[in-house]
């Protein structure tokens, strides 16, 4: 997993025509370290922008860990400026 820090902008909201319904999910309780698969040449980069929660940072990448099948694939998390940065609040 490789981290990013970009700086923080402002986004456009998605045109309506664009937008789904927000998904259900249930937050992870704690917090612990993350083991993903060191690939050579990735087929598939899964990028996750981040700003503060890290439980929720968490709580996604738990799921791509869990729910992704083929291990060709890399994730790299950005950071947007959060005030507490995700990589030192989230143990690797």
């Amino acid at each position: 997993m490789r981290w990013r820090r970009g700086s923080r902008r402002s986004s456009a909201a998605a045109p309506a025509s664009v937008r789904r319904p927000p998904t259900e999910y249930s937050l992870a309780t704690a917090i612990h370290p993350l083991a993903f698969p060191q690939v050579g040449a990735p087929r598939v980069s899964i990028v996750i922008p981040v700003y503060g929660k890290p439980q929720l940072t968490f709580t996604c990448l738990a799921s791509v860990l869990a729910e992704t099948p083929a291990h060709d694939f890399e994730v790299i998390v950005v950071d947007d400026a959060s005030p507490e940065p995700a990589a030192q609040a989230l143990p690797s």
